[in-house]
């Protein structure tokens, strides 16, 4: 039995393969939403944003989360109360609507009305 020959050095380098650039899985110019910008400006590094506005950064409040302030719960007639003023104050909402609406329509009309005279008054000063 003959050994397999070994391989120097310059042989495993021209054995080696060559490193091919890979290719992107998403398109350089690819499709956006409509209404999005055609290209976004980079985003600040992290070590940028706190190194440009360290105070606020310091100064800015921490906020509670919802899960740390537990609603309470509400019996029955504490419901039905907070029922009856939220539909008093819907019945209160609606009659304003309809003033301002009525309000709306006169004042249209009036606007028609003065816009007659201006005519009026025009045809007479060109006569």
């Amino acid at each position: 039995m003959t050994a397999a020959p070994a391989l120097s050095d310059q042989g495993m380098k021209a054995m080696a393969r060559v490193a091919k650039p890979t290719k992107s899985t998403k398109p350089v110019g690819g499709k956006r939403k409509p209404g999005r910008p055609a290209t976004q400006a980079a985003k600040p590094t992290l070590k940028a944003t706190t190194a440009a506005k360290p105070t606020i950064a310091a100064a800015a409040p921490r906020r509670a989360s919802a899960a740390a302030a537990p609603v309470p719960k509400l019996n029955v007639a504490e419901l039905r109360l907070l029922v009856e003023k939220l539909e008093d104050n819907e019945a209160t909402l609606r009659a304003k609507n309809r003033e301002a609406g009525r309000a709306a329509k006169t004042a249209a009309a009036r606007i028609a009305d003065l816009e007659q005279q201006v005519a009026g008054f025009e045809a007479k000063a060109a006569e």
